[in-house]
Parts: structure tokens; sequence; C-alpha cells
């Protein structure tokens, strides 16, 4: 999910929707951690069935909207499906930058950064700690300690259910 929302966001809103994840991973460990507690002294069938049911709210959302969702332009272009790669950027922009021609501009520099990367091939672990990455590194590393030293895995692994 985070890969497919980075390949079609906007430049300008990309790192709001891919950091976005960890909003809705964290809500729903709140959302899951109310509905323990609301139904922890339930012992008719109700509480296992309505708590169970609810986890299939966002499913069944997510299954009736995959056939809506258009491919990733960029997947596309990996696989020299341009024509396509346009259509589907030009059903995720807004039709005035379709009009303008910027998600042909786009197709173009999305198509020549994979073409690049192709060139360069893939980097080394050891490239992580080096130059401007080894900041990225650090800062990724330390926001996944923060994370777990919250303390949400214990409470994840022995919540009372």
């Amino acid at each position: 999910m985070p890969g497919y929302t980075a390949e079609i966001a906007p430049v300008q809103v990309r790192a709001f929707f891919t950091g976005s994840l960890a909003f809705f991973v964290t809500g729903g460990n709140l959302w899951g951690a109310g509905m323990s507690r609301a139904f922890v002294n339930e012992t008719h069938n109700k509480g296992w069935q309505i708590p169970t049911a609810i986890q299939l709210v966002p499913v069944v959302i997510l299954l009736i909207g995959v056939p809506f969702t258009p491919e990733s332009p960029r997947w596309l272009l990996s696989k020299g499906k341009q024509e396509q790669a346009l259509r589907s950027l030009n059903k995720l922009r807004p039709k005035a930058e379709v009009a303008a021609g910027h998600t042909a501009a786009e197709i173009e520099a999305i198509d020549e950064a994979i073409h690049e990367a192709e060139v360069l091939g893939e980097g080394r672990w050891i490239d992580l700690f080096r130059g401007t990455y080894l900041r990225r590194s650090f800062i990724s590393m330390g926001l996944f300690c923060f994370q777990q030293s919250t303390g949400i895995q214990f409470i994840n692994s022995y919540l009372v259910r």
C-alpha cells in the first residue's frame, strides 16, 4: 500500500500520504484496544462476533474499491505500456493538469527515472550508511525505535482479548 501510494500521489503531497500509513495503523490499534475493552466482560457470542464483524468493514471497503483503482503508472511504464500509463495518470490527476499537458511531462519524467535506475543498477546495503543516506537511515531507525519504545508491541501481544 505505501508503495502504490507513493507511485500515484502528486509530488507535493507524496510524503504526507506515504507517511499517513503510520497514522492509520496507530488509529487501528487504538480502535482495536477500545473494542477489546468494550467487550472484555461479554460472555455471549456477541462478545466475539461484533469485534470480528467490525474488522471486516475495512476489508469490504477495500475489496469494493480495488476494481476501481487505477494501475500504477510507474509499474505500467516499467512494463513498456506508455499509453496505458498516461491514461492511468490522467485518471489520477485533475482535468486542468491533464489539459495543460502536465501528466504527459510527468510520464516522461517517470520513464526517464526508470531508465536511469536501470542504468545505475541496484544499490548495496552499505550505501545506506554513506553520504546523505546516512542521516536518513538514522532518522528511520530512530523512528522505529521510538515506535517500539511506546510499548505498543507489548500491548498488542498481551492485550486481554
